[in-house]
């Protein structure tokens, strides 16, 4: 396996007839990672972060979109880089991008910071204070991380699928097409 196949090569990308993509319905890979960029592109307009509060039979709600962090932009572009890089068979190109967006999905994973409920920005220290006062008195909460989790998986996924056709591991005995 040749690890230099990783790096891409962006002279490649003056070649590129982008007229005509090349979709291969045979080549199982790659609608997959064609696949995953779109569910990526749709995870990140899905609730990242939020709060569901439940108190006495009343119920709120408060979430933040990934699109609307800076760490879900950047998740957003480099998502659409790796499945136009996929589109046209630019797959170290696509590795890069999917590596950046699962970069981009971890954050988006771990960040509490991200919450802005009333104009007060929500530090994750005080979500926890709060939460441990909320319940006390009985109230009901729950973290929402949904969109994140699952935009995670599917960079994931991308990474690892554009991993492969970059190195060119030959896996068609692996995956039976049907016929």
């Amino acid at each position: 396996m040749d690890l230099k196949k990783l790096i891409p090569d962006f002279n490649a990308l003056k070649s590129v007839n982008w007229q005509k993509p090349e979709v291969n319905t045979k080549d199982i890979l790659n609608i997959f990672a064609l696949g995953l960029s779109v569910l990526m592109i749709i995870f990140t307009l899905l609730p990242w972060f939020g709060i569901e509060a439940t108190w006495h039979g009343d119920h709120e709600q408060c979430t933040r979109l990934g699109i609307t962090t800076w760490y879900g932009i950047f998740a957003f572009i480099f998502t659409i880089v790796a499945g136009v890089a996929a589109l046209y068979k630019q797959h170290s190109l696509a590795f890069c991008a999917s590596v950046l967006c699962l970069l981009f999905g971890f954050i988006g994973l771990i960040s509490y910071t991200s919450l802005v409920m009333d104009d007060v920005y929500l530090s994750a220290e005080k979500i926890k204070s709060d939460l441990k006062i909320a319940e006390l008195v009985g109230m009901d909460v729950n973290i929402i991380r949904y969109g994140a989790i699952l935009y995670f998986i599917a960079a994931l996924g991308s990474t690892a699928v554009n991993f492969l056709k970059a190195t060119g591991v030959d896996v068609s005995k692996y995956i039976v097409m049907p016929e």
